[in-house]
């Protein structure tokens, strides 16, 4: 667990603000922010919204990311 801090939340209104005429969840742009912000990837079969953030998200049921 992540806590949210001040430059997450950064990341949050500069998601937000990005798509803001068609707006994702309050929820996704968090996580969204929190990967950003750490360097993470976030494993999702919730593709659409997460492609219009610009994260890295690979459906776990396509494929797994390559280890680092």
């Amino acid at each position: 667990m992540l806590a949210m801090d001040l430059e997450t939340a950064r990341h949050v209104a500069r998601l937000g603000n990005a798509t803001y005429r068609h707006p994702v969840p309050l929820a996704d742009l968090i996580i969204a922010a929190t990967a950003v912000r750490h360097g993470l990837t976030v494993l999702t079969r919730n593709m659409a919204q997460f492609k219009r953030l610009n994260v890295a998200a690979p459906d776990p049921f396509v494929r797994l990311p390559e280890d680092p």
